[in-house]
């Protein structure tokens, strides 16, 4: 009831939920200036363009007020990041030259033991 999508044509509405509906779109028209006049459909397809254009502002306020505030906090995301990336790097390093070493063991081992029944 509170949506201007609510479907007033349904019949699990009683006539409380439709006066309501009712009730709730003059007020927004009259909110906004516009006429009152005609049935439900005609004030909610009145009142439609109206709302959309505003949800539309408040997501464009939404995203100026982000940009103004969300430099900075994104910018300290990015700085808290630093170490964990460094030290994500550091683990990186480590696997490489324990898997180097790994490698390395396995060949001489394996080049020893072929040395070793030549002999």
């Amino acid at each position: 009831m509170h949506n201007i999508d609510f479907d007033f044509m349904s019949d699990d509405n009683d006539d409380a939920d439709i006066v309501f509906f009712n009730s709730l779109l003059n007020e927004e028209l009259l909110l906004r200036n516009l006429p009152t006049y005609g049935n439900l459909t005609e004030h909610r397809n009145r009142l439609l363009p109206y709302v959309k254009t505003e949800h539309r502002l408040a997501r464009i306020q939404d995203a100026i007020l982000w940009t103004a505030e969300g430099k900075e906090a994104a910018l300290m995301l990015i700085k808290q990041a630093i170490p964990c990336i460094m030290h994500m790097e550091n683990h990186i390093g480590e696997k490489l030259i324990t898997m180097l070493h790994a490698i390395g063991v396995k060949r001489f081992q394996r080049d020893s033991s072929t040395m070793s029944l030549q002999n």
